[in-house]
């Protein structure tokens, strides 16, 4: 639940927003911008029908959409960045090999910190990529079923998944499954190295969940 006064304070921003947006012929683009033209299309196609549950797409929907995308872009990183600095406070040696990268590769842009230089980090990419194994922000994904799929079975069998079924796929357990990821508890950076990467499936790693419903905090 979200506390009145804020609720109300993030409703004033977008209605202020959108209304001089509107009244000034404002087209930005950004993610409001796409929340605004999303509600004048439903407005619009909606505009003859007369059941009243149905012909609503408020401004509270719209700062719902926009809160959403807000919070989910902060909080998935800050954890991140949390768990990252405690798991190389625990381990001196992963954090001085990832100094020692990044002083490296500080030097070629002579100390200012690039989106081209962090590209080329690699070390850093891992150390950050296991950290995410080891406390996924997105801890299990549902998803519906829509093609019948073949399971296959611990015993070999297979198990039929029908249209329609709930499906949930366990993201932490996979990163914590010892068949894939070896002491699992372990703070192991190497694990993604290019080789390591390549010893087991794609579909045992999702941190941010996947496909066209991937969390909006990557």
């Amino acid at each position: 639940m979200t506390p009145i006064d804020v609720r109300q304070f993030f409703l004033k921003v977008f209605k202020d927003t959108s209304s001089y947006r509107l009244k000034n012929n404002i087209k930005e683009n950004d993610y409001l911008q796409l929340l605004i033209q999303l509600k004048e299309k439903y407005s619009e196609a909606n505009k003859n029908l007369n059941e009243i549950w149905f012909n609503k797409f408020t401004d509270e929907d719209i700062a719902a959409q926009a809160l959403t995308f807000f919070t989910d872009g902060y909080e998935t990183s800050a954890n991140a960045l949390i768990y990252t600095l405690y798991q190389l406070a625990l381990n001196p040696h992963v954090q001085e090999k990832l100094r020692d990268e990044i002083t490296t590769g500080l030097e070629f842009t002579g100390g200012e910190i690039k989106y081209e230089a962090i590209q080329e980090m690699k070390y850093l990419h891992m150390v950050c990529e296991e950290s995410l194994r080891k406390y996924p922000p997105i801890t299990y994904m549902n998803r519906i079923c829509t093609k019948p799929y073949d399971l296959p079975t611990v015993s070999g069998g297979t198990y039929r998944v029908e249209v329609g079924m709930s499906v949930v796929i366990p993201t932490l357990a996979l990163h914590h499954d010892p068949q894939y990821y070896p002491d699992p508890d372990r703070f192991n950076p190497e694990r993604f190295s290019d080789d390591n990467i390549q010893t087991r499936p794609k579909s045992v790693y999702f941190p941010f969940g996947g496909g066209p419903r991937i969390c909006l905090g990557k």
